[in-house]
């Protein structure tokens, strides 16, 4: 009777013989990949964490001491539960607080607050990009950055952030590949447009805030001479005389025409030639053509 040889499960799953395999170790080939395995699972080491150089660290410490001694936004918290329609919410647990945090940022009380708050939101859902929530805290952190007093100041500082998102994003599209020369030359005159509005705000906010420059003339040398007049300030009226002063006269206002006139170093003058009968004769018709 012949002897059948027995299959091994190595010889069943048809390996080639003398692969140098060890028992319960597998072939060089797996035992190298396991290694590689084992070292990719592990990963890098751990960088050292980095530490910040002197200036960095001034800087670090200069921003929390600002950040420690401002007061906390009243962020907000939008919900779109169907299209078109926006419900806001507070960030914060405890209303009250939320509502005084809202009235020290904006400088306003409540009920304006609250139009303020819906406004931002309204401009925040317009935007389909990202998330309306971050754009809406954005909003009221610009806001609160330019510091509002009042109600006038609040609502130029929603103005000019609502201009300055405007203004960027049509900056944004002029700039864009594929459109006409037509549609770029059209978003870039509104970009430029806007800017002229968010300057025209920001003069606004400063005469309000009593900021405005104003044109101011310093004197340092005034020479008045024997037997002049002269008038160091401001110079205002219309130059319409009293009664029994003077004889009235249309000036216009104009701060050179009033006051006494400069005395002339020739007090008799020289006369002008007053027209009388002596002279040439007149010119006959035939003779003037």
């Amino acid at each position: 009777m012949s002897k059948r040889h027995a299959e091994t499960p190595s010889a069943a799953l048809g390996e080639p013989k003398g692969t140098g395999r060890h028992p319960g170790k597998g072939s060089a080939t797996e035992r190298l990949q396991r290694r590689k395995n084992g070292r990719a699972s592990e990963g890098p080491a751990p960088a050292a964490p980095y530490q910040p150089t002197a200036a960095e660290a001034a800087a670090i410490a200069s921003v929390e001491a600002k950040r420690n001694g401002r007061a906390p936004l009243p962020t907000l918290k939008l919900a779109e539960p169907r299209p078109g329609v926006c419900q806001v919410g507070r960030d914060h647990p405890d209303p009250e607080v939320w509502h005084s945090l809202l009235e020290h940022s904006f400088g306003v009380r409540w009920g304006l607050g609250q139009m303020l708050v819906e406004q931002i939101a309204g401009l925040a859902v317009v935007d389909a990009k990202g998330d309306a929530t971050d754009r809406a805290n954005q909003m009221v952190a610009a806001i609160a950055t330019i510091e509002p007093a009042d109600g006038v100041e609040a609502m130029l500082a929603m103005q000019m952030v609502g201009v300055q998102r405007a203004a960027l994003d049509c900056l944004r599209r002029g700039q864009l590949d594929g459109q006409t020369m037509e549609a770029r030359a059209m978003n870039l005159s509104q970009a430029n447009k806007l800017a002229r509005t968010f300057a025209a705000l920001t003069e606004a906010l400063s005469r309000h805030r009593g900021k405005a420059t104003q044109q101011r003339v310093t004197v340092e040398h005034v020479h008045v001479h024997s037997g002049g007049k002269a008038i160091v300030g401001a110079v205002g009226g219309t130059g319409r005389h009293p009664e029994g002063e003077g004889d009235n006269r249309n000036d216009d206002g104009q701060p050179h025409a009033l006051g006494a006139a400069l005395p002339s170093p020739d007090t008799a003058g020289d006369a002008l030639p007053v027209a009388s009968g002596e002279g040439a004769p007149a010119l006959s018709h035939a003779r003037r053509r």
